[in-house]
């Protein structure tokens, strides 16, 4: 899914003598609740002269942004005849569009997620343990730099690495993971699979109980984990010792676990996302973790960064040699 085109759409439906705002781009979308991220994708766009982003404001008349956008929106809106007082604009009621002819991309997109739910497993389905591999993906803008690393389930050894480039036209939102990143680890993993898999997002603990490793695990049917920094939903039930796993409870179930691993006092939240049982989740990850991360996903952040790092400086030497 494109989902700037789908964006760029919905804003190029507003006439000149109407304004939206955020939430209504949120509805139109499909998700309200992704108003706080659509939001900051539009104020994005303030460079862009092919869309009116200036014409999307605040619910409150208040035209938003940061003092940046703020002036070149107060510029914009005035060379179309709207008053703007205090940076709101004055009987914004009478200017509201809400007309939006749209797919609702957002709400088809949740019920993608909620039509794999049957096909979770978050039972222990595996052979023999041979390799845990461990994906990662580093941006700039819109592009994407994908990185895989397999490790010996033994040795800890690493096995194989990958990495990819891609253009990634879909943005951050939070609980749509998947489909910004599936796209891109599918092409690292899908013709040397692990044993087991581990991503940087989460699984079980999402709101509809199919996050990244999930998602991920259900198309590949792989065995995956879900390692995250920070939690997405639910709340942990009991304080942290050191070395320990603290239980993530999200409406009555356990998800999964805050664990705090030996190099560091902040915790990892882990969970499972296929194929793998929240014990065997809780296991493998201890195992696994020297530092903060887990040695699979941080050697697979190191190598995504250093992808994107000579990306960048090749970029600048052809940037020089065509000066």
């Amino acid at each position: 899914m494109n989902f700037y085109r789908c964006l760029m759409d919905l804003l190029k439906q507003i006439p000149a003598s109407k304004l939206s705002t955020y939430r209504e781009i949120a509805a139109a979308l499909g998700d309200e609740d992704a108003l706080e991220s659509i939001t900051k994708i539009v104020d994005s766009l303030h460079t862009r002269k092919d869309v009116p982003w200036h014409r999307v404001i605040q619910s409150d008349g208040k035209i938003g942004g940061s003092f940046l956008e703020k002036g070149k929106k107060k510029v914009f809106l005035e060379s179309e005849n709207f008053k703007i007082v205090d940076f709101a604009v004055q009987d914004f009621p009478s200017h509201l569009f809400t007309s939006f002819k749209t797919v609702f991309p957002l709400k088809k997109l949740r019920e993608q997620q909620e039509s794999l739910k049957p096909h979770l497993n978050i039972e222990d389905s595996f052979d023999n343990m041979k390799t845990i591999g461990g994906v990662d993906v580093a941006y700039k803008n819109c592009d994407a730099f994908g990185a895989y690393v397999t490790m010996d389930y033994q040795t800890h050894n690493i096995v194989t690495t990958k990495s990819i480039h891609m253009t990634i036209k879909f943005p951050y939102i939070p609980t749509y993971l998947a489909f910004r990143e599936m796209p891109l680890i599918k092409k690292l993993v899908a013709n040397q699979p692990p044993s087991l898999l581990m991503v940087d997002g989460h699984g079980l603990s999402h709101p509809s109980n199919m996050g990244l490793a999930s998602h991920l695990g259900i198309t590949l049917d792989v065995p995956s984990i879900g390692v995250a920094k920070n939690l997405l939903c639910g709340k942990q039930l009991t304080s942290l010792a050191d070395e320990t796993a603290a239980p993530i409870s999200y409406k009555g179930q356990i998800v999964g676990w805050a664990i705090r691993t030996p190099r560091s006092a902040k915790p990892i939240y882990v969970s499972p996302g296929h194929r793998v049982s929240l014990q065997t989740s809780r296991k493998i990850v201890k195992e696994f973790a020297v530092f903060r991360i887990p040695e699979p996903l941080r050697q697979a952040h190191l190598l995504a960064r250093e992808k994107m790092r000579c990306y960048r400086e090749a970029s600048k030497l052809h940037e020089g040699e065509m000066q």
